[in-house]
């Protein structure tokens, strides 16, 4: 009988014991698909927030058009439908204004609780790795990728809130200039 492949020789490294060291990388998975799969939860979780947001939201536009649309009947000369349009336009920019700043904000929140979450199961995972991994090998290097990547979106969305406060602020400052 012809073997397809040939017979292959491995060299015996001393002292490792390889059924410890495949424990050790099935626990670093399973605790690398442990980590994604409460990574998933805390993004839908975010994702099941900005929904509910935006369905308030839309209640608020459809009860704020409705208004308006009787408000209109009541208008009796074109005065009182540029002041009737004033008005919801300014109600518009404010709830425009709020919208995204909670958007922001759930965003924030849900990046915390993602880089939390990762921060407390790093050290779960980097001590798997250390049991896995060649004597020698620095697993905590693996880690400063992804605090960068954390730290700037964090500070991106720092800028982003301060964008939208100062947005905030001029809106509010022309409302009272207008009024």
């Amino acid at each position: 009988m012809t073997k397809s492949t040939p017979e292959r020789k491995t060299a015996a490294a001393p002292g490792i014991d390889w059924a410890e060291v495949t424990g050790q990388w099935f626990k670093a998975y399973r605790a690398g698909f442990d980590t994604l799969l409460a990574v998933s939860n805390a993004a839908l979780a975010g994702a099941e927030r900005m929904q509910m947001t935006q369905l308030e939201a839309d209640v608020e536009t459809q009860t704020r058009n409705r208004t308006a649309a009787l408000a209109v009947g009541d208008c009796r000369d074109v005065q009182g439908l540029l002041t009737l349009q004033s008005t919801l336009a300014t109600a518009y920019m404010e709830s425009a204004m709020r919208y995204g700043t909670t958007f922001a904000q759930l965003a924030q929140q849900t990046n915390a609780e993602i880089a939390k979450l990762l921060a407390a199961r790093y050290e779960e995972w980097n001590r798997f790795m250390r049991g896995a991994l060649p004597a020698g090998v620095a697993t905590e290097s693996m880690q400063q990728p992804f605090a960068m990547a954390f730290e700037a979106a964090r500070a991106s969305q720092e800028a982003m809130m301060k964008s939208i406060a100062s947005l905030t602020s001029m809106a509010g400052q022309a409302q009272k200039r207008a009024a």
